[in-house]
C-alpha cells in the first residue's frame, strides 16, 4: 500500500482531502457476506496485523482525479483477486437474464457505429463474459481477459490480466467495463491494452459516478479505488496515449435493474488530443451541484416509459396470480 503516492494521471504528489472513514476489524460480523470478504482483504491482505485504518478520499490537486489513500499497489489488487477467488468467486453479477440481455444490447447499441460489422472484441475484466452475448449473436469473436474461471461459451478467456495477452494479437474494439475503478495503474492498464488495437480500432470505457454531493468514501474501500469525472477520465485516457472522441455523463443500466449515472468515454488509438484543464473545479461543481445539475441528474436516472410499462404489466399479472 502506498501511503503517499503520486497521482496515476499526472505523476502529482499533493492530494487535498476530501472526507475520512474508519474502518475496523471488529465491525465485520455486523458487514453483508460482500463487505466481509472485502475487510479480509484489506486486513488480512492488504494490512496484516492492522486492527483499524482510517481511508481518505484525495483529489489530486493538478487533474481533479479523486483516489483512496493510502493507495493499493498492482500486487496488492492482484492478491486481491486471487483470495477472492479462494473464498469463492464472487466477482461478476448475477443479474436476471432480462436485464443480462439488456446490458449487453445497450453496450452493442454504444459501439456499432465505432466497429466493422464484423471482427474481434476483446473484453478487459468483464467477469464471466455476459456482456459478450450480443456481439457474438452477430458473429464477432469474443475474448476475454479476467480472473474469472467460468466463461460464457460465447467468449474465449485469453489470460487474467493484461500482461497475458499474446504479443501479436490486434482486436477492432476494447470493452471496458466498470473496470478501471479498480485497477492500481488506470493508465498503464489502458496503454498495455490499446497497444493491441487495430489502426481504427476504438476502445470503451465505462465507471461510475460517484463524486456526487460528498465524497466518496464507500462502505469497504477495497472494491473501488479510483473515482473519476468526465475531465479526469479524459485526461486519464490521453495520457494512455488514446485520442478521446467523446468523454461525457451517461446512465448505465446496473444488474439490480436501477439506473444509476456513469461515465463514459471512447478512445481511438491514434487522433489529436489536447491539454485538459480544470479537473479540480470540476469535482467541486459535482461535490456542491447547483439546483439546474440536481435535477438534470435526478431526470436523467428515472427509466424511460418503455421501461416503466413492462414494469408495470408484471407487477399486475403478479398481483392476480397471488390472489388466486
Amino acid at each position: 500500500m502506498h501511503i503517499n503516492p503520486a497521482c496515476p494521471i499526472c505523476k502529482n504528489v499533493t492530494w487535498e482531502v476530501l472526507g475520512t472513514r474508519r474502518h475496523a476489524r471488529s465491525e465485520m460480523p455486523t458487514l453483508s457476506e460482500y463487505a466481509r470478504k472485502r475487510y479480509q482483504v484489506l486486513f488480512d491482505i492488504w494490512l496484516p496485523g492492522a486492527t483499524d485504518v482510517e481511508i481518505h478520499s484525495g483529489m489530486c490537486s493538478n487533474c481533479g482525479f479523486v483516489s483512496n489513500l493510502p493507495r493499493p499497489e498492482e500486487s496488492d489488487i492482484d492478491a486481491k483477486y486471487r483470495y477472492l477467488h479462494e473464498l469463492g468467486q464472487d466477482y461478476g453479477s448475477q443479474e436476471a437474464q432480462e436485464i443480462e440481455a439488456k446490458r449487453s444490447q445497450a453496450l452493442y447499441a454504444a459501439l456499432r457505429r465505432s466497429l466493422p460489422r464484423k471482427g474481434t472484441i476483446l473484453d478487459f475484466g468483464g467477469g464471466d463474459g455476459r456482456l459478450m452475448q450480443a456481439f457474438a449473436d452477430r458473429d464477432y469473436r469474443c475474448l476475454l481477459i479476467d480472473y474469472n474461471s467460468s466463461p460464457r461459451s460465447c467468449v474465449e478467456k485469453i489470460a487474467d490480466t493484461a500482461e497475458g495477452i499474446p504479443a501479436h494479437l490486434a482486436v477492432d474494439g476494447i470493452v471496458c467495463s466498470h473496470v478501471i475503478e479498480h485497477v492500481a495503474d488506470p493508465v498503464g492498464t489502458m496503454h498495455r491494452l490499446g497497444r493491441h488495437l487495430k489502426p481504427s480500432g476504438v476502445m470503451f470505457v465505462e465507471v461510475p459516478m460517484e463524486i456526487w454531493r460528498k465524497a466518496p468514501l464507500q462502505e469497504e474501500p477495497v472494491t473501488h479505488i479510483n473515482f473519476f469525472t468526465p475531465r479526469s477520465l479524459k485526461h486519464a485516457l490521453q495520457e494512455a496515449e488514446l485520442a478521446v472522441k467523446y468523454c461525457r455523463l451517461a446512465v448505465y443500466l446496473h444488474p439490480s435493474g436501477r439506473f444509476y449515472p456513469a461515465v463514459r468515454a471512447l478512445g481511438q488509438r491514434f487522433g489529436k488530443t489536447r491539454k485538459i484543464k480544470g479537473g479540480p473545479e470540476e469535482v467541486r461543481r459535482f461535490l456542491a451541484p447547483s439546483f439546474t445539475a440536481r435535477f438534470k441528474r435526478r431526470l436523467s436516472l428515472r427509466p424511460s416509459p418503455f421501461d416503466l410499462v413492462p414494469r408495470i404489466l408484471k407487477r399486475l399479472v403478479r398481483k392476480i396470480q397471488e390472489h388466486r
